[in-house]
């Protein structure tokens, strides 16, 4: 059961990271779309845990409730992407709230990032 939850969350970050870095493009490169896949794992994973079995089930795992974690963390991300701004001096405002930004979503993701391995953890535990 756990290589099965494993292996349909591989599948689902994969293919969620690639769909958000194809439709709105990914920064940072190759450490962008690492990011965006271990999010989408980890979210998948815990989602496919603790939400209760719905749909068919795919060589014993239900793959329903982990997709729809990742669809709405998908979603998410895509309503919160980026826009171009108008003028240069929004544009000059952009990069400074950009930069300010990014250090307090970098210490926020990795919060996040251990709060889902913990719900992991907890999950086959009890």
């Amino acid at each position: 059961m756990v290589i099965g939850d494993v292996v349909l969350a591989l599948v689902l970050g994969v293919l969620f990271a690639a769909l958000i870095g194809a439709v709105f493009g990914v920064r940072g490169g190759t450490a962008g779309f690492l990011m965006l896949f271990l999010l989408f794992f980890l979210f998948a994973w815990a989602g496919g845990l603790w939400i209760g079995p719905l749909g068919p089930a795919f060589l014993g795992v239900y793959w329903l409730p982990g997709f729809v974690v990742a669809l709405l963390i998908f979603l998410l991300i895509g309503a919160l992407s980026y826009h171009r701004p108008v003028s240069t001096r929004e544009a000059q405002a952009e990069i400074e709230a950009r930069q300010t930004a990014e250090k307090v979503f970098g210490a926020l993701i990795w919060l996040v990032i251990l709060g889902l391995i913990l719900a992991i953890v907890v999950a086959y535990l009890t």
